[in-house]
């Protein structure tokens, strides 16, 4: 796949926020940057990304590291985890073209539906039998065949 946008969020007390895309140990390039970071205004936005990054594929075994840099030195409370603006989070959303949702390979060993909860199961049967009962997308079990 090729990543196309991304969306970097946090809250008040990151002041960094960016995704490493490594190969092996070799760093390839990132996937967005924003340094320094405000948690409101542009920073809460997607942004697309840039041509270079555009057009690096995301291969399988490919590394993403999401890196948030975090001060808390004015803080005399401590800073707890968590959705609302008293509370610190880091996460991102990646757009991305060139996904084959045919393709049994982006589901091989997936262990997914067997975590998923109880009303989201319904789903699943909207995803060919083939590859949600761990096929290899092109009619046979994983592992069958010569």
């Amino acid at each position: 796949v090729h990543l196309v946008a991304v969306h970097l969020h946090a809250h008040s007390t990151t002041k960094k926020i960016w995704v490493e895309h490594k190969r092996g140990y070799e760093k390839l390039g990132e996937y967005g940057r924003i340094d320094p970071y405000w948690a409101n205004g542009p920073d809460q936005t997607f942004f697309l990304l840039p041509e270079q990054d555009r057009t690096r594929p995301l291969l399988r075994g490919d590394d993403l590291t999401v890196n948030c840099f975090v001060d808390t030195g004015g803080k005399s409370i401590d800073t707890l985890y968590g959705v609302s603006h008293q509370t610190e989070m880091c996460g991102i959303i990646l757009v991305y073209r060139n996904h084959n949702y045919t393709s049994g390979d982006n589901y091989r060993e997936s262990n997914a539906k067997d975590f998923l909860p109880a009303s989201f199961k319904p789903l699943l049967s909207r995803v060919p039998s083939r590859i949600a009962d761990g096929g290899d997308g092109r009619g046979e079990p994983q592992g069958a065949g010569s």
